[in-house]
């Protein structure tokens, strides 16, 4: 099994190296950019909602979807 932090490295490095590939397939293919920028805005979200500092375990309840990729890696 992969732990988070290496999911993550994995997830910037593809990013960096293919941003125009697609990174999932959920009925449309995503690619590695649209996948980070959704990401930064959830992550973005969730720190607006709880303030600075260390950020509390967050639980994402959703059908698969584009949007609960994004909940997962932001």
């Amino acid at each position: 099994m992969i732990s988070e932090p290496q999911l993550w490295n994995r997830f910037i490095r593809s990013c960096a190296q293919f941003p125009e590939n697609p990174a999932i397939d959920v009925g449309r293919e995503v690619t590695y950019r649209e996948m980070a920028a959704r990401a930064k805005r959830v992550a973005a979200t969730i720190q607006g909602s709880v303030g600075t500092g260390e950020l509390p375990l967050t639980a994402v309840f959703a059908h698969r979807s584009e949007t609960a990729y994004a909940a997962v890696l932001g």
